[in-house]
């Protein structure tokens, strides 16, 4: 019997749900199958006995017809019964979601228990040597306080029960509305949570769109070469292709004519090139020789 989800808060969802072991059906209804049983083999014996011809065989043919209508009166009663024995276990359940700890019973009037998992210091579990070989247990929920649920008998697999508890506890100190269906969270069968391929897809695109932090790059320093002088920095120059004396080059073609200050400038840091082996004596003599045809 399915729980009625309307009766959750808002972003609560059912994580686990638990019955009471078949047992407890089997001792609630075991009147009633035995009645069953007696009632279908009287039945069976009554319609299948014939005794020899006489007054006893009189009798039983007189009585076989009102025994046979007790016997399956008795079965049709025995079965009735048990079907209200079967949903009232079934009406039993013990769900766990990711806020509390709910007990719901009654088939027509509805009893609801609930326990905070905030409130629920320690978990405990007892099992007798029936409940090992049959897999049923006590779970008792320690939470200081008297009301609420505080002790589940005959509950079946009680270690998976309380394994998924304490999941359920743990992730408790998140945010809860994660866990809420479409949010970024989500509970799987066994109390576990996963992200759902489509928020994990989001999750991959929110990523890439996020900012790069910025990368600074350092100024390159110049380079030194072995300078006797241990301090002259090596400032390669541009070298334009050689032209006719009297022809400006590409590099001053259209421009000013350069200042006397800037061609001596320009000779001293060609000098300076030619003593740290740069360029070669005859390329500075060419150069001084364009530089000064520009005064």
């Amino acid at each position: 019997m399915a729980y009625n989800k309307a009766n959750l808060s808002s972003g609560e969802q059912i994580v686990h749900v638990a019955h009471k072991h078949v047992i407890v059906l089997i001792r609630a209804a075991i009147q009633w199958i035995l009645l069953f049983i007696f009632a279908l083999a009287v039945a069976i014996f009554i319609s299948a006995y014939n005794p020899p011809p006489g007054q006893a065989s009189d009798v039983l043919t007189t009585v076989r017809p009102y025994v046979q209508i007790i016997c399956l009166a008795a079965m049709l009663i025995s079965f009735i019964a048990f079907g209200i024995s079967y949903l009232v276990w079934a009406a039993e359940q013990y769900i766990i979601t990711n806020e509390r700890v709910i007990q719901v019973e009654g088939i027509i009037n509805k009893k609801e228990f609930a326990t905070s998992i905030e409130k629920i210091n320690d978990i405990e579990t007892d099992q007798t040597l029936f409940g090992r070989m049959l897999g049923y247990g006590t779970v008792r929920l320690l939470t200081g306080s008297d009301t609420g649920i505080n002790q589940l008998d005959f509950l079946d697999k009680p270690f998976e029960f309380k394994k998924i508890m304490l999941n359920a506890k743990n992730r408790y100190y998140g945010d809860a509305s994660d866990y809420a269906p479409g949010g970024p969270r989500q509970y799987s069968e066994d109390g576990e949570d996963k992200l759902p391929q489509r928020q994990v897809q989001h999750k991959g695109a929110q990523n890439q769109a996020r900012p790069q932090p910025r990368v600074v790059q350092q100024p390159v320093q110049p380079g030194y070469q072995n300078d006797p002088r241990g301090y002259t920095p090596v400032v390669p120059v541009p070298q334009q292709p050689y032209q006719p004396a009297g022809q400006p080059t590409n590099g001053y073609r259209g421009q000013q004519p350069a200042t006397p200050q800037q061609i001596a400038d320009s000779i001293a840091q060609l000098a300076r090139l030619r003593d740290n082996g740069i360029i070669s004596e005859a390329e500075f003599q060419s150069k001084k020789t364009e530089l000064m045809n520009r005064l």
